[in-house]
């Protein structure tokens, strides 16, 4: 079975206590037999609903294999995941 690695990082990570998830494809709630990169915020937030996640997640940058990656830019591009990608998860942050 093909699956996904998500690494979560700063405040996703403090609220989910999770650092990482291995994740089945397709992803959960995929009504389709594929998966794209900009299926991930729904899939995330059906796996950990509530609503400080979706809060976050709507903030969020993303990166698929170490390359940053804009989820709306995605949306016309449908990116397939195909299995074995490593998805980080990056909220805003603020310092100093």
């Amino acid at each position: 079975m093909a699956s996904i690695t998500i690494l979560y990082f700063a405040s996703i990570r403090t609220h989910l206590n999770l650092e990482r998830e291995t994740v089945p494809l397709p992803l959960p709630g995929s009504s389709q037999s594929t998966s794209t990169i900009s299926d991930l915020p729904q899939a995330i937030h059906r796996l950990h609903p509530s609503d400080k996640v979706k809060q976050i997640l709507q903030g969020c940058m993303w990166s698929v294999d170490e390359d940053m990656v804009d989820l709306e830019d995605e949306e016309e591009g449908k990116r397939i995941l195909k299995g074995g990608e490593t998805v980080a998860v990056i909220p805003p942050v603020s310092g100093g």
